[in-house]
C-alpha cells in the first residue's frame, strides 16, 4: 500500500565540480537540494521515485507527470544537477546512499 513519504536530497559537495585550477576549493560534506513527498510503498521504493524526479527535466521526465512542480523547482529554481553514486536520499528520518546499483541503507 502506497504511503506519503518525505523525502530529503542531500548532494556529495564534492561532486559539485569545484574546479581548483580556477580558484574554487572541494567542498565536503553535503548540501541538503530540496525536500518533498512522494507516494510509495516502501522507503527504498520512495528512493526510486526521487531518483526519477532528480533525475529528470521539464521536457523530459523520468517519473509520474504528477511531480513536475518538484522537477520544476528543483532544476530551474535551484539549478541543481542530477542525483548520482555517493548522493543520498532521506525518506521519513532514515538516509540511504546513492550507490552504482539501486540504494544503500545508511545505519543511524
Amino acid at each position: 500500500m502506497n504511503a506519503s513519504r518525505h523525502v530529503a536530497v542531500l548532494l556529495n559537495q564534492a561532486r559539485i565540480c569545484a574546479h581548483p585550477d580556477e580558484g574554487y576549493e572541494p567542498l565536503y560534506g553535503y548540501i541538503k537540494a530540496i525536500e518533498f513527498f512522494v507516494d510509495a510503498t516502501s522507503p527504498e521504493a520512495a528512493c526510486e521515485v526521487a531518483y526519477a524526479v532528480t533525475n529528470s527535466e521539464v521536457t523530459d521526465l523520468h517519473c509520474d507527470p504528477a511531480y513536475v512542480d518538484v522537477v520544476r523547482t528543483y532544476r530551474e529554481i535551484a539549478g541543481f544537477r542530477f542525483v548520482t553514486v555517493d548522493d543520498m536520499f532521506e525518506v521519513d528520518g532514515h538516509s540511504f546512499l546513492c550507490a552504482r546499483f539501486g540504494f544503500i541503507r545508511v545505519p543511524a
